[in-house]
């Protein structure tokens, strides 16, 4: 009789594995769903509302050989949706401005998914500082974009532009040398970005922490995080990285 019970009591304990096994999943299940899913652009503007800060320039670094333009079209749209009007995306070989069109196609998609009808009132523009015409800014006014692609050689263009401009003023005499100072390269720099302003906040994606090519003097007041990888990225993960930057003070040497 006692081996009849103890029988039956195993075979309980078995079936409660069983039933506490599938709860787990289901609920480990739900979690990556809710944490996948797509957020409606009034959710992130709810969520844009209650932050004490934005940045003006998010840049987003790709460290990581596989880019997927799917996820990084992701990044691009909840970054717009939050209020953030200058991005840009970096990588060292430029696959990103190679494949310029293919991820234009994947940002415009992903904006009507989340977006829906309000993505009209967006403007998105790709900018590629190696053939941006002579003379034009970017304003970020009235729903203006500008999502700018940038690999290794542009940090190099814009001190080739900006030695050019220098050594032009000096050989006219609109400028002495002499009296050539930190800051008239600062502007020089300035003018050779076309309006785009340093990032405010700067995104490693991948494993590497390190600046692999980017032009350090863009980063002086950066703030830097990381995202261990951008394929599958979620947008609470996303989310977690600009909360870190709104709830951080910028001491400014102070």
């Amino acid at each position: 009789m006692l081996k009849k019970y103890t029988l039956i009591f195993v075979q309980f304990l078995l079936h409660l594995k069983d039933c506490l096994s599938c709860c787990w999943l289901r609920c480990k299940s739900l979690f990556l769903t809710s944490c996948r899913r797509p957020r409606s652009h009034r959710d992130i503007i709810r969520d844009s509302k209650r932050l004490k800060k934005l940045p003006l320039h998010i840049s987003f670094a790709v460290t990581e050989n596989e880019i997927d333009y799917r996820d990084l079209a992701c990044l691009i749209v909840w970054s717009v949706s939050l209020g953030i009007s200058c991005i840009s995306l970096y990588d060292y070989r430029g696959l990103i401005k190679a494949n310029r069109e293919r991820l234009r196609t994947e940002v415009y998609r992903k904006q009507e998914v989340v977006m829906g009808e309000e993505a009209g009132k967006y403007s998105i523009h790709f900018y590629d500082p190696s053939c941006c015409r002579e003379g034009r800014t970017w304003s970020g006014e009235n729903g203006e974009v500008v999502v700018c692609l940038l690999c290794v050689d542009d940090g190099r263009q814009a001190v080739s532009e900006a030695a050019r401009r220098v050594c032009s003023s000096v050989q006219s005499r609109r400028l002495c040398l002499e009296e050539f100072t930190a800051t008239d390269l600062e502007r020089e720099m300035a003018l050779a970005a076309h309006g785009i302003v340093d990032p405010d906040m700067m995104v490693q994606l991948g494993p590497a922490s390190c600046l692999i090519g980017y032009p350090p003097w863009l980063l002086r007041l950066t703030e830097i995080r990381s995202l261990y990888t951008h394929h599958n990225v979620n947008y609470k993960s996303f989310l977690a990285t600009i909360e870190t930057f709104a709830n951080c003070e910028r001491r400014l040497g102070k």
